[in-house]
């Protein structure tokens, strides 16, 4: 049904240009009639220059022939009226064809020969301003428009004049001034002759055109509102349909879209009743962008195709008047043969293209279907595959949990049960029982400290739980951490002094307190009785620093490596046979990293160690990230 509607829509078009070439055909005709039969040489004169206008647009050189008729004529009769008004046609056909300099050596001569006629001098002058203005002798053309207008004014030619304030206003509608073109528009329409003259809508277009580049809007539309009924009374439908489109476009980019889609639709109504290709080009190619901007594409694509059918019928149009120019009926039959086997090809083309355009779209939809697909299942896979990662990082650190407390927690489990039956089945006195409750304490504070650690790093290895900030002052944070190991320096009579910088600070405390501790108990383990133990805190400008150093035992490049690595959670045996998990330090770098910090190891073997780390200093409260 789509491509009947098309065929018949293409056919009506034809017949509307084969009417429209009759009536040019049977215009020239009759001008060639009226001047054979002409038996008065001035007549003559008249009928050869308008024989010339007529074939201007159709072709130029007939037209400059009869120009030159009229001309030679003119001359012949000493008619200065028409030798001018020759003169100035012939000149605005070598303007249109780009000859401007040949333009103006016609209007020279012209103007040399109106002297003293001030209606004849204004029209040389206005035609030679518009040869200056197209040479970009933007000057002179300003200059020779004002000198046009003077003219016009001594012969008091009100319609003559506002034509020359109404080029000037094109002028400066054409270099983007605005202001200037809505000044001389506005005088232009003081000199028409009330709503007699096309000008009069012309006028009313420039002004909507200078408001709407200014973005003036409502104005921009009012003045298109007054050229469309302008052109409708007078009545011009070319000019209201062009009119349609300005007010549509305005509509758009002011935001009125339901007014600007309406607008652009009667352009079209319009334009297919006038059957102008040009306008229905026009009007197509305005709803396709209208469609395209608004994201209703499948309607652009519409309007799109029909601006390409009434472009190939353009061309089709122009073809024929070609034609008609030369004056060949046999060429107009024969082009009408040619139409409508172009028609025909043109239809079966259409179809073939629907085809395959149907044919893409289901291609394009099978792929899309298939690689929506493959993206899903893709996904579900890699989904897949990153919690089995996950799981087997789970199941691992379990196994290591698992192994630490089997081979930490028996031997310390079995010497207590031990000892509990020993003491059940009464075999050891007061003296022995006294002797392995001062041995046990130490087993029992390392055992708690075991498993303290164990729940905590078990935690940031399932949660990977972030420090959360809280306001923490360096001397309490440190005082504390001393106390909680206190009863452990005390077991080996080792004494720890502080040098602490009383600073106040955001950090997660739990989180600092569990470090400092670790390393006071790893420095107490490692170190012999009666020694010393420094723990220090300072600020050194943005950063905190916190350091325990102890004259222990001390630790080889390797050893340290392994610590900071976690290669493995060996545990090695302390100064008083102390045991652990292997697991403190790495937990304190794996908590310190968590605060945006790295723990630090300075270490000799039999020389003692040091151990520091720095955070960020943070003054007001806010969660650590």
């Amino acid at each position: 049904m789509k491509f009947v509607l098309q065929t018949i829509l293409l056919t009506t078009l034809f017949i509307i240009v084969s009417d429209k070439l009759s009536s040019q055909v049977s215009k020239t005709d009759s001008l060639k009639y009226a001047i054979s039969i002409a038996d008065e040489d001035t007549l003559k004169v008249e009928l050869y220059r308008e024989m010339a206008q007529h074939l201007t647009y159709n072709s130029s050189d007939e037209a400059i022939e009869y120009y030159k008729k009229s001309l030679d004529l003119a001359t012949e009769l000493n008619d200065i009226t028409g030798i001018v008004n020759a003169s100035v046609g012939l000149s605005q056909i070598y303007s249109m064809n780009g000859e401007y300099k040949q333009s103006l050596a016609i209007l020279d001569d012209a103007t040399s020969l109106s002297e003293g006629n001030s209606s004849l001098l204004a029209l040389c002058h206005s035609n030679i301003a518009v040869d200056y203005y197209n040479l970009g002798y933007e000057k002179l053309f300003v200059d020779h428009t004002q000198i046009a207008r003077k003219y016009n004014e001594e012969a008091n030619d009100s319609v003559a004049l506002s034509y020359n304030f109404n080029n000037i206003g094109s002028y400066y509608l054409e270099v983007n001034k605005n202001d200037s073109a809505i000044i001389y528009l506005n005088k232009a329409l003081t000199y028409i002759d009330g709503k007699t003259d096309k000008l009069y809508g012309y006028i009313y277009d420039g002004l909507g055109t200078a408001e709407k580049n200014q973005k003036n809007y409502s104005k921009a539309l009012f003045h298109y509102k007054r050229a469309k009924a302008f052109f409708e009374e007078e009545p011009s439908e070319y000019e209201v349909i062009k009119q349609l489109h300005m007010i549509a476009e305005v509509e758009y980019e002011s935001g009125r879209i339901s007014s600007a889609f309406s607008s652009a639709k009667e352009a079209l109504q319009r334009s297919e009743k006038l059957g102008n290709y040009k306008l229905l080009k026009e009007s197509s190619a305005l709803l396709s962008s209208l469609c395209e901007q608004n994201g209703y594409y499948r309607r652009s694509l519409l309007y799109a195709r029909k601006e390409r059918a009434y472009i190939d019928s353009l061309d089709l149009k122009n073809n024929t008047e070609l034609i008609d120019a030369l004056g060949t009926k046999h060429a107009l039959e024969l082009n009408k043969r040619n139409l409508q086997i172009s028609e025909e090809m043109n239809n079966q083309l259409w179809k073939q293209q629907q085809f395959l355009i149907g044919f893409s779209v289901l291609i394009v939809l099978l792929l899309c279907m298939v690689a929506i697909g493959f993206y899903k299942k893709n996904k579900e896979h890699n989904v897949n595959r990153n919690l089995l990662i996950e799981l087997d990082k789970l199941n691992d650190s379990m196994r290591k949990i698992l192994g630490i407390i089997g081979h930490d927690l028996r031997d310390s489990i079995g010497n207590l049960k031990n000892f509990t039956q020993l003491m059940h089945h009464k075999l050891l006195d007061n003296e022995s029982i006294d002797g392995l409750l001062k041995k046990f304490v130490p087993m029992v504070n390392s055992t708690h400290n075991l498993l303290e650690n164990l729940l905590l790093w078990s935690q940031n290895n399932t949660q990977g739980f972030e420090p959360t900030c809280q306001d923490t002052n360096s001397y309490s944070l440190i005082s504390d951490a001393i106390s909680h190991v206190s009863h452990l320096a005390n077991t080996k009579h080792i004494c720890i002094i502080k040098k602490v910088d009383n600073i106040n600070f955001c950090g997660d405390r739990n989180m600092l307190l569990t470090i400092l501790r670790n390393l006071l108990s790893n420095s107490i383990k490692f170190s012999d009785p009666d020694s010393i133990i420094k723990i220090s805190c300072a600020l050194k400008a943005d950063k905190i620093k916190f350091s325990v150093s102890d004259n222990g035992v001390g630790m080889s490049k390797s050893q340290i490596n392994s610590i900071l690595s976690n290669d493995n959670h060996n545990s090695t045996a302390g100064t008083s046979g102390e045991m652990g998990s292997g697991l403190g330090l790495y937990f304190c770098s794996t908590l310190i990293e968590k605060h945006r910090g790295s723990l630090k190891i300075k270490s000799k073997k039999g020389e003692g160690s040091t151990f520091s780390f720095e955070i960020p200093y943070k003054r007001k409260t806010k969660e650590l990230k």
